[in-house]
């Protein structure tokens, strides 16, 4: 899904974390499991917290934010038993 956006990169810049981020949010947004999250949150009157993690890799500003948010793909990932690879 998102792992040969990542190739290439071995020492990334911050305006590599905020392509490859753009290109990722673009990747969630099309996504399947966004669209069931966003019908799961609906249901509970919530918000997609897949579809708040898209925004947040749109909005990077550096390599820790990225990382932030990686990290916060991840755990999301792992709660919903979502594979990204």
């Amino acid at each position: 899904m998102i792992k040969h956006l990542f190739q290439d990169l071995d020492n990334p810049t911050d305006a590599d974390a905020r392509a490859v981020g753009a290109q990722i949010a673009k990747v969630l947004r099309s996504s399947s499991w966004l669209k069931v999250d966003q019908r799961d949150a609906e249901a509970r009157l919530g918000e997609s917290e897949v579809a708040m993690c898209a925004e947040e890799f749109e909005d990077i500003e550096d390599l820790n934010h990225f990382s932030a948010v990686i990290d916060r793909l991840y755990d999301l990932a792992d709660a919903d038993r979502v594979w990204v690879a």
